[in-house]
């Protein structure tokens, strides 16, 4: 564990004391605010980023028994008595400076991996193939960035054997700044995208930044079929390395590794290649592309450090697809169970509570644990630590499954029961234990606790909608950084958050620190307050018989009429209420939907100046065209109207309020009408109406299905209802268990639309039913039980939606 004074870092960064204490030490850093487990130890980096400024919840840290600090500007130091404060010049800087001396105290070796895709899952199956071999220190999750990869590094000690860290960058000029962070001895590079490309000229711009991060290495992997690579490489400060390359034999080109043929076959790939001109062959539980070439990278990573071919094919059975976040699956007796039942080490378990935390809706928690494996700690204390991170994250119990954390079962306050393996807990365990409960389910590989989250899960057909959190973040953060610094952010969750589970999205929103959250009725609102949601909900659409509910639960009403005013104004009358409350005043600038017009601005102003027991929170207006530039007179003529409107109902109530007018499509168009807040809804869930703004966005769902069965129809045969396809040659096709009833649009029906079935369209065949649909394979290697995407990452929800003939709001919402 790393252990330093507080006069060693002021050392190493370079900083001031601002208020020196020569007792605390520092074994832990924190970035985050709301991610603070243990307090002991911890010092906070104050970071001041686009949208937040670390400076700013320092005193809240205080509180909370944090006592050494690094901050990049003065402050107030007199509320921090018995703490160490250190002023740097940066405190990114300064963190990575710390991390840079932690990584030279160890001479173990390091491989660092970059690229623009997969670096991630090349980083978790490299732990996997190695496990056992090496007690391995890696970047929890994806922890790639110019903060997360120092936070990584200094995770490193004395009981590790081996560093695996990714490194990731969004701007020119990052990448020399990890390179003297990780000081790797082994480079691995993954390949090379259009990721991240808004910042770069060009692939080969991307190319050369993520190559200096093997400035310092003796020797780098690469897949010599990218020539933007094979560019960079040619650098002459690459010219003393060994580089190991791999791709295509072509002749006249070499290959370390070059693959001659490759065949799938009953999803397995079959890659038969010579390595360093001997002939070897692989096989891999792989058949889509982007999974078989992180699959190569890892094998041509053992073959260098010296592993066999029959050991390294032993090893590959290990593998699994890795998933890019902690899933959020609906459980047995309405319980929230949080799958992470990949991988479990002290580090990636941190990450996974706090994710629990942010994610248990208000429910209590429990957690479900296997042994940790080759973590180069002694028992006792390996599980000492568990269990203060479980008491720090409030956790109600937790499910311990493996020899070596029953032999240590005396260490546990948090109430805990033990299981001999797997099949013991399901064989034994009560499932009314997990009623309305958040369960996080964390199993190192070799336990198989997939079986676990099988056992637990709500059974249901097999068509369903993926949610990527990691993307909606992704989105969220691109608009705020196109906000000013003032400028608050509500988001919609209206429409069950846009198909994509209200009290999910909201929940990470709320931990997101979003300002204000929007749904469309009262009983929408209701639910985000059940399920823990405390920041502030306006409802846009309160019906008269609901204002009650929506006073008790504390949601903001949308008041759009003088009839809306009267009728709540009548049913506040019957509660009592300390303060004022706050409303929301909606204007109808000419979109000509909800809202004050001109001549009831009059009656409303003598009545918000009359009633003093409301409060105008906001005042906003809808634009009608703000995507479109055909429309931008209109639009200017809007917010004309909406201004007019806000400085009236200013010089009636003498009060302030928050002012906003901007939609998705109006953010990055009009950044000088954000007024006080913008209102962010299609976009958080990565659909854009502008090209460059599309291109920067991540999808954040994924529809999904599978085939339940093939068959063969000969020339003449006929497909579904109404014999309105008829095969004119005999063809190959599958039925998949999705249909209108889903979402599915019976407009696309025979051949207008299509499905997704290994990376290949798929013509629909014969009538789209209510709950099944016939698509044509003839031309695609496939078999019962493969995945089938509506729309994803094959197929944009854009592209879908204009297959459709309607909108990505629409789809979404069906």
């Amino acid at each position: 564990m790393a252990k330093y004074s507080s006069a060693e870092l002021c050392d190493i960064t370079g900083g001031q004391q601002l208020l020196q204490d020569d007792n605390i030490t520092v074994t832990r850093l924190v970035t985050d605010s709301r991610k603070l487990s243990l307090s002991d130890g911890s010092m906070f980096v104050a970071i001041a980023g686009e949208r937040h400024d670390g400076h700013l919840f320092i005193g809240s840290l205080y509180k909370a028994g944090v006592r050494a600090f690094l901050v990049e500007r003065e402050i107030d130091v007199s509320t921090l008595s018995g703490s160490a404060v250190i002023m740097v010049d940066s405190t990114i800087r300064a963190l990575q400076k710390l991390a840079a001396h932690h990584r030279s105290s160890f001479e173990f070796p390091v491989i660092a991996i970059t690229g623009s895709n997969g670096k991630t899952i090349v980083k978790e199956w490299l732990n996997n193939l190695l496990a056992g071999d090496y007690v391995i220190c890696r970047s929890p999750r994806s922890y790639n960035s110019q903060v997360g990869v120092p936070l990584s590094v200094w995770n490193m000690d004395s009981r590790h054997t081996l560093g695996i860290f990714e490194a990731g960058i969004s701007m020119p000029g990052e990448m020399d700044n990890l390179a003297k962070v990780i000081q790797s001895d082994l480079g691995v590079m993954t390949n090379i995208s259009d990721a991240h490309r808004e910042n770069f000229a060009s692939r080969f711009a991307i190319a050369k930044e993520k190559v200096k991060l093997f400035s310092g290495c003796s020797r780098i992997i690469w897949c010599a079929d990218y020539p933007e690579l094979t560019e960079a490489f040619g650098h002459s400060s690459f010219e003393d390395k060994e580089m190991i390359t791999w791709g295509i034999a072509v002749p006249g080109h070499k290959r370390t590794f070059g693959i001659v043929r490759k065949t799938v076959e009953g999803g397995y790939t079959h890659v038969e290649a010579s390595w360093k001109g001997k002939p070897v062959h692989f096989s891999m539980v792989f058949a889509d592309p982007a999974s078989v070439e992180n699959a190569v990278t890892c094998i041509v990573t053992l073959l260098t450090l010296g592993y066999s071919q029959a050991d390294i094919q032993e090893r590959l059975s290990r593998l699994a697809p890795v998933q890019m976040r902690l899933e959020v699956l609906d459980g047995v007796n309405h319980s929230t169970l949080i799958n992470d039942s990949y991988s479990s080490d002290i580090h990636s378990l941190d990450i996974a509570l706090d994710f629990l935390k942010s994610n248990d809706g208000g429910k209590s928690r429990v957690v479900i644990l296997s042994d940790m494996l080759q973590t180069g700690l002694m028992d006792h204390e390996l599980y000492s630590e568990v269990n203060r991170m479980l008491e720090a994250r409030l956790v109600e119990k937790v499910y311990c499954i493996g020899s070596s954390i029953a032999d240590s079962a005396e260490v546990f306050s948090v109430p805990a029961k033990f299981y001999p393996a797997v099949q013991d807990f399901i064989r034994e365990f009560d499932l009314r234990e997990i009623s309305q409960r958040a369960v996080l389910i964390k199993g190192a590989r070799s336990y198989r606790f997939e079986r676990i989250t099988e056992f637990l899960q709500e059974k249901s057909h097999d068509t369903r909608l993926e949610v990527d959190l990691g993307a909606l973040v992704h989105n969220l953060n691109y608009f705020r950084a196109r906000l000013s610094e003032s400028t608050r952010l509500m988001v919609m969750v209206k429409a069950f958050g846009y198909g994509s589970g209200a009290r999910e999205i909201a929940s990470i929103l709320q931990f997101s620190n979003v300002d204000y959250l929007a749904v469309a009725y009262t009983d929408e609102g209701v639910e985000l307050r059940k399920a823990g949601i405390s920041i502030p909900v306006m409802v846009m659409n309160p019906e008269a018989g609901s204002l009650a509910t929506l006073i008790r639960y504390r949601l903001e009403p949308e008041l759009y009429s003088l009839r809306t005013v009267r009728e709540f104004l009548h049913e506040l009358a019957y509660h009592q209420e300390e303060e004022a409350y706050p409303v929301h005043i909606k204007i109808d600038s000419g979109m000509h939907r909800l809202g004050f017009v001109e001549e009831d601005l009059k009656e409303l102003l003598a009545i918000l100046k009359r009633e003093t027991i409301i409060r105008v929170a906001s005042v906003f207006t809808h634009l009608s065209s703000s995507e479109n530039p055909e429309h931008d007179s209109f639009t200017r003529h809007q917010l004309s109207v909406f201004e007019g409107a806000c400085s009236k109902i200013q010089k009636a109530t003498g009060g302030t309020f928050l002012r906003h007018a901007l939609n998705t499509g109006g953010i990055q168009r009009f950044p000088d009408a954000q007024y006080d807040m913008v209102r962010l809804g299609i976009g958080l869930y990565g659909v854009s109406s502008e090209p460059s703004e599309q291109a920067a966005l991540r999808p954040v769902s994924t529809f999904l299905s599978h085939i339940s069965q093939i068959k063969t129809i000969e020339k003449g045969d006929i497909v579904g209802y109404g014999m309105s396809y008829q095969a004119t040659e005999t063809r190959r096709i599958a039925v998949v268990p999705v249909g209108y009833a889903d979402g599915l649009r019976r407009s696309l029906s025979n051949g207008k639309g299509f499905l997704m079935v290994r990376g290949q369209r798929a013509p629909i065949l014969g009538r789209v039913c209510m709950d099944m649909t016939m698509i044509d394979i003839s031309n695609i290697d496939c078999s019962e039980g493969d995945t089938v995407e509506i729309f994803g990452p094959s197929l944009a929800l854009s592209e879908f939606a204009t297959m459709s003939e309607t909108i990505a709001y629409e789809v979404l919402t069906s």
